[in-house]
């Protein structure tokens, strides 16, 4: 089982740490429910966010397409 990491920051407010803040309490919301697996993906051109997902512990595991653009997707494992 797995859960799909979404959090969104409107532009007035980024760079403020709350996409960051918001992804750490629904890791840890994740946990707690027993989800074994966290995934996040975003465009590989969206580097903020990947950020965000890297500091959180999501670990690169490959790239697809979406919508016709590249994306970066990782996962946060239990072990992680």
């Amino acid at each position: 089982e797995c859960v799909e990491l979404l959090y969104a920051v409107r532009s007035d407010a980024w760079g403020r740490g709350y996409a960051t803040e918001m992804a750490r309490l629904a890791v840890a919301h994740a946990r707690r429910l027993g989800l074994a697996d966290v995934v996040g993906f975003t465009a590989t051109t969206n580097h903020a966010s990947r950020r965000v997902l890297e500091n959180v512990g999501v670990r690169f595991e490959s790239f697809f397409d979406r919508a016709g653009l590249p994306h970066w997707l990782g996962r946060l494992r239990p072990i992680d």
